[in-house]
């Protein structure tokens, strides 16, 4: 039966001089394992200092646990900051997508985007 795993954002470090080389807090650690047919919901901790979610994309040359269909790629959730993927039910187990949240703060919702890449793993 497959699950949703929600991973909450509690707080973001923007490096202005280097976006791609910024971090978030994740409570997961920015470790995600989990069985094909689940979704991950990311959703923006209160506090955290992000403003809003720009993208959620895998990395060049890494793994795509989501896709095909495009559907089940990561997307914002309507108004509510929220964003959602579910894991391809044909993803192979110890299979690994090292992809990348990209944001926007809250103190100054112009300038970014910043970029941190954490890893979701299938289950053996």
């Amino acid at each position: 039966m497959s699950q949703n795993y929600n991973i909450t954002i509690t707080a973001s470090t923007p490096n202005t001089v280097d976006p791609n080389d910024s971090s978030l807090t994740l409570d997961d650690n920015g470790q995600t394992t989990c069985d094909p047919g689940d979704t991950i919901t990311w959703k923006i901790g209160q506090g955290s200092g992000v403003g809003r979610i720009c993208s959620i994309s895998k990395d060049t040359g890494s793994s795509d646990l989501f896709g095909p269909p495009e559907s089940n790629e990561p997307a914002p959730q309507g108004n509510s900051g929220n964003w959602r993927g579910t894991i391809n039910a044909d993803a192979s187990p110890n299979a690994e997508e090292d992809y990348t949240i990209c944001w926007y703060t809250d103190a100054d919702p112009e300038v970014g985007p910043y970029c941190y890449d954490p890893q979701i793993k299938i289950n053996p």
